[in-house]
């Protein structure tokens, strides 16, 4: 076959190689490496030829290039797919999100995808050479990979472990896996390090952990105090950096207490506890003033901090404070939620996402607190005039006695009701029986001291016990109510109503079990009181040594 007859079966792009062959075939025929061509096969498709050259020569000149060739196709099909895979490979790692890395034994960086720039401090180029110690990582990160490195080269087991960075005052969790690589004998030659990004995944599942805790605490109705602590020690997990606060509105609506934030300086909190809110009052008195976030990244030079600024910052180093009003399911205002920094600083979506979510669960342990109280109030206080109702009053009274009788203290007990009440309600109404009610109820809690026990029994009829009170002493407290009571009036339509109260008192005795032997005893001495006509104070040890106080 002529040569130009074997070059027209080529493949066109091997034609210049076999032309290259033949102007020169004695720079190839001892060649280490065989010339291979695609040529064209007797149906049409192509076949891999791997050719080694002999050239005959006359007379020292070559005359003819004897070709022995063998089929190679399918090993170049094998090596055109390990390429193909090889080149996927490259593409997968160079494009995978997770930081690709093999280190020598020495932990020598040999290679590191281009996922190493969003974290680390220096090019990527840069890392080709260095020891892990020398990339800028901090201390502890670099413990623990060394640590687990040289834990796999002793054991030739793969490691897994998690690690932590802190960057541009973003948190990053890693979770890292080290796999050892050998060569065809066994022999460890390398570490392939594989570090994928978990911070989304890992605090979500610590937040929801935490929450789940929280919402414990609140369905266990445990402390509020506690409870608030628990979500600022839980934000403060989630941004290592912030310092939590919360604050509750007082009742008026126009000021702020501190309810939590245990990491800010004591002097700082008593600073701004019972701050009032408005326009220009720091982070949080103005979220609360325009119930709605305000931010602020820089609290020396923003003018919402102007008086509080020098003192904030020069004193107690802090520097940025983001603040999200807090409301109940009604939109009404309950407090406000802060974070605070101590370098200017803005938060990222994700921390002000989890800024609202805390203040909704701040929400709720403040609503369940409220509600808590309001329950407590429904149970415990008569609603027309805020005494103790008859259930807890004879549960305080009781507790009181036992307290009384273990010390030896004295105790009296006074029973009242409000004279001719029945007259006033058919005369004026039962609206105004209920406004002399509440009245009285006024004029009795201004008589008492903070220490003594008042509750309604009901109607018209009441009770007061006087803890570390002989009956010597409580006959002049009772005397004064009485005589207040009678030179009151209420002025209701422009018309004077008066009124009058009958007291019976009875002192505690060493027989006495319960409140009721002494209610008794005071109530017997009550009716003695209406039986020598009313608005009299009558009292004494016993029934028979009833004391009558006559008004003068």
């Amino acid at each position: 076959m002529s040569f130009n007859d074997w070059l027209e079966r080529l493949h066109p792009e091997d034609r210049a190689q076999a032309s290259a062959l033949l102007s020169n075939p004695a720079l190839h025929e001892d060649s280490a490496t065989s010339p291979e061509f695609r040529i064209r096969h007797e149906n049409g498709s192509w076949e891999w030829l791997e050719q080694r050259n002999h050239c005959l020569r006359t007379q020292g000149r070559i005359t003819h290039i004897v070709a022995m060739c063998q089929i190679i196709s399918a090993r170049k099909l094998a090596e055109a797919s390990l390429l193909r895979r090889e080149q996927e490979f490259r593409t997968l790692v160079e494009n995978s999100p997770d930081i690709i890395a093999r280190y020598d034994l020495d932990l020598r960086c040999q290679f590191i995808n281009r996922s190493i720039n969003r974290y680390s401090p220096i090019p990527r180029e840069e890392h080709i050479g260095k020891h892990i110690g020398d990339k800028g990582w901090p201390d502890e990160l670099v413990r623990r990979f060394e640590q687990e490195a040289r834990t796999l080269i002793e054991t030739r087991e793969a490691r897994s472990f998690e690690t932590e960075l802190f960057r541009d005052n973003r948190r990053y969790i890693f979770e890292s896996r080290l796999f050892p690589e050998f060569d065809r004998n066994g022999v460890l030659t390398s570490i392939l390090c594989v570090d994928r990004e978990i911070t989304s995944t890992r605090q979500t599942n610590r937040l929801l952990t935490e929450e789940n805790a929280v919402m414990e605490m609140i369905a266990n109705n445990q402390p509020l105090p506690d409870i608030l602590k628990q979500i600022c020690q839980m934000i403060e997990t989630q941004l290592p950096h912030g310092i939590c606060s919360i604050m509750r509105l007082d009742d008026e609506g126009t000021h702020l207490k501190m309810a939590s934030g245990a990491k800010l300086p004591p002097d700082y909190s008593a600073m701004v506890d019972g701050i009032a809110i408005g326009p220009e009052v720091g982070s949080c008195g103005t979220a609360a003033y325009w119930k709605r976030p305000i931010i602020v990244d820089d609290i020396a030079t923003s003018p919402l901090w102007a008086k509080f600024a020098s003192k904030t910052v020069g004193e107690f180093g802090l520097r940025a404070c983001w603040s999200i009003p807090i409301f109940t399911s009604e939109h009404n205002l309950l407090g406000t939620f802060g974070i605070y920094h101590k370098e200017p600083r803005r938060p990222t979506p994700e921390e002000l996402d989890l800024a609202y979510r805390s203040t909704h669960l701040t929400a709720i342990a403040l609503q369940s607190n409220l509600h808590e109280k309001q329950l407590y109030k429904l149970a415990t206080q008569d609603s027309l005039t805020g005494l103790n109702n008859r259930r807890q009053f004879l549960d305080l009274a009781g507790r009181e006695i036992k307290r009384s009788q273990r010390y030896q203290q004295p105790l009296t007990v006074m029973m009242l009701d409000l004279d001719h009440f029945k007259n006033i309600n058919d005369r004026y109404g039962h609206d105004v029986g209920d406004q002399v009610i509440h009245h009285f109820a006024s004029v009795l809690q201004t008589v008492l001291r903070a220490s003594d026990l008042a509750g309604r029994l009901g109607g018209e009829e009441f009770a007061g016990l006087l803890p570390d009170t002989d009956l010597a002493d409580a006959l002049p407290v009772a005397e004064r109510l009485r005589q207040q009571v009678e030179n009151s009036a209420l002025t209701i339509n422009g018309q004077a109503v008066h009124y009058t109260v009958s007291i019976g008192l009875t002192a505690l005795q060493p027989g006495d079990v319960a409140i009721d032997d002494l209610l008794r005893r005071a109530d017997k001495l009550l009716y003695q009181a209406k039986d020598h006509g009313r608005n009299r104070v009558c009292g004494g040890d016993t029934f028979s040594r009833a004391l009558d106080v006559e008004n003068t």
